[in-house]
């Protein structure tokens, strides 16, 4: 998926920046694309949102909110334990 469709769809739901837009597109991608497509799709998008600057949590691919760690770890319970600690960003 291209990042510019994935901010059509993510502006839709009412988001506001890139990275908000490609977290939306991961979580919901089971239902966006047949099995067989998700990694292309996802890898796709994700590949083009690096180059325009999103960075993504080492840990669970998520892309960054913030500076202030991981939003989806922190929120969706990926952090061992846990914790809220900030994670590396690749």
């Amino acid at each position: 998926m291209k990042l510019k469709d994935a901010i059509d769809v993510g502006q839709e739901c009412g988001l506001e920046t890139p990275a908000e837009c490609v977290n939306n597109i991961i979580l919901h991608a089971m239902n966006l694309f047949p099995y067989d497509d998700i990694n292309i799709e996802t890898k796709e998008l994700v590949e083009e949102a690096e180059k325009e600057g999103v960075k993504f949590c080492v840990q669970c691919g998520g892309a960054m909110i913030k500076d202030d760690g991981c939003y989806m770890c922190r929120n969706f319970g990926k952090l061992e334990g846990g914790q809220k600690d900030e994670l590396p960003v690749r």
